[in-house]
This record gives structure tokens, sequence and C-alpha cells, in this order.
């Protein structure tokens, strides 16, 4: 994850997680966006989605509540805000479902840093939300039309997929010019 976050560190577009949970993933995506030298003056937009509140979620086919109460969420905003501190980057949290994500920032994301303004492209997606083949395919054609060249998709848990659905996923990518980079744990 962090070495994918250091390849697209140079793009200038929107980072996020679908699926935030504790905010370690974040913490890796920031460690990629870090690792080299860092442009005087620039700013990364590191942006979080996910709702807490102990509501089901469609993981393997079935629905589960996995005790992502607010109260995880408050320790989870602690501990990423904290991680970022003294870092060029603007975390910015969305508390809400990727459906309601997705429907508030169709037209782009607010980002306040020095003025107001929107940004509806991105550098790197990590998919890490409802894990079911259709919500992934779902998620890609959202993002896939936003996607800045050079960008990077990453979906995790592979493994929980057949080698069909994962060919799905690599298909839709590459309708978009996308190539896969690699598979599994690396």
């Amino acid at each position: 994850l962090q070495e994918a976050a250091t390849m697209a560190r140079n793009i200038d577009g929107l980072f996020i997680e679908l699926g935030t949970r504790e905010g370690g993933s974040l913490q890796y995506i920031m460690d990629g966006i870090m690792d080299g030298d860092t442009e005087e003056g620039r700013t990364w937009n590191v942006v979080s989605v996910d709702p807490y509140g102990h509501i089901p979620y469609r993981y393997m086919d079935k629905e589960h509540r996995f005790n992502y109460t607010n109260d995880m969420k408050k320790r989870a905003m602690q501990n990423i805000y904290g991680y970022a501190i003294d870092k060029p980057i603007n975390i910015i949290t969305f508390p809400v479902t990727d459906e309601v994500f997705f429907e508030w920032c169709k037209d782009g994301v607010p980002v306040y840093d020095w003025n107001k303004g929107i940004k509806n492209e991105y550098a790197f997606v990590f998919l890490d939300a409802e894990h079911t083949v259709y919500v992934v395919l779902w998620e890609l054609d959202w993002f896939l039309p936003k996607m800045l060249d050079g960008g990077v998709i990453v979906i995790d848990d592979m493994d929980f997929y057949s080698p069909e659905q994962i060919d799905l996923f690599v298909e839709r990518c590459a309708s978009f010019g996308m190539i896969e980079h690699w598979r599994g744990a690396k």
C-alpha cells in the first residue's frame, strides 16, 4: 500500500481511502506520500470515507456488523490527525457511506488550503469498503473516469475474489487505460 502511494505521490490529485476503519492504512498512504523529497509549498489532500456508527456492512455477500462504532471513529480520527501533524498533508474526512460520498462529491471534493476549491481528479484510490464484486465494480466505475494519468487504484483483499471476478476488475480498469502492476501481497 505504501509503495502504491509512493508511485502516485508526484501526481497532483486527491488521495482517497474508502473504508478507513482505525486509520492504519491511511498512515501507510501518508508514509508513501512522504517517501522522498517534498516540494516546497506542496500539500497533499488525503480523503477518508467511512461511516462508522456500527451499521451493517456487506462482506463476502453476507451482512455483518463489525463493531465499527462511533467510539472507534473518535480514536481513528485522533490517530489519523495526530499522524499527519507536521506533514504537508490536508486530511479531509467524510463519516458517511461511499454511496453518500459519491452523491455529495459527484462534482468534486471541497478543499480548503489557502483558498477554497473543488478537486475532482484522483491520483490514488484505495478501495477497502464493502468487499462484494458488485460494490467494487460500482466504485471503479465512479473513480476510473476521474483518475489522472499515472494514477493508482488499490483493491483490498483480492484473495477474497475468484480469478474470474478479479479479471472483471482488471478488465474494467484496462478499459480506462490502467494496467495491473501487481496482485496480492508484495
